[in-house]
């Protein structure tokens, strides 16, 4: 008989590269056995069956709306990564980062940076997790005066302005 430990199978949550990572040659570890193939004569083992599913219980860990700290590990053209925990992050999109126009978003963020981000979507399915951060920063006032926006359309729209 021969087993198997595949790499996906050692972590729920590490995005391992190399089982060296994790493990060395003539470590002795526990694993569950979740696949025997008789005929083939072959065996599939886990590592992270022994353990529970962090996803399984995300959404109500990380409730939308609710306001959590993480730190930024990486930046992309179309947002940022930020760790919420160990294993667990979520998307920082370039749309939620500010309200004022972000060509990229390393203008606002950079890998390491600690920041408070707003969560806005959690799909354990998908396991994913949207964040906002402009949710967080009251929105800026607008540029026009209101009265002379008023003025401006009543005048466009070829009506009276109401009198009192």
């Amino acid at each position: 008989m021969e087993g198997l430990l595949h790499i996906s199978e050692l972590s729920w949550t590490n995005k391992v590269k190399h089982p060296s990572e994790i493990l060395a040659m003539g470590d002795t570890i526990e694993v569950q056995v979740i696949a025997l193939d008789q005929d083939k004569q072959k065996i599939s083992f886990s590592m992270k069956a022994l353990e529970p599913n962090p996803w399984d219980t995300i959404a109500e860990k990380y409730q939308v709306n609710s306001v959590v700290k993480g730190r930024v590990y990486n930046v992309t053209n179309y947002g940022a990564f930020v760790e919420l925990e160990k294993g667990i992050e979520g998307l920082l999109h370039i749309s939620n980062l500010d309200w004022s126009k972000v060509k990229h978003p390393s203008e606002i963020l950079k890998k390491g940076d600690r920041i408070e981000v707003m969560i806005l979507d959690v799909d354990p399915v998908k396991r994913r997790i949207a964040l906002g951060r402009k949710q967080l920063i009251n929105p800026p006032a607008p540029e026009s005066d209101a009265e002379n926006g008023e003025a401006e359309s009543e005048e466009k729209s070829g009506e009276e302005p109401a009198r009192e």
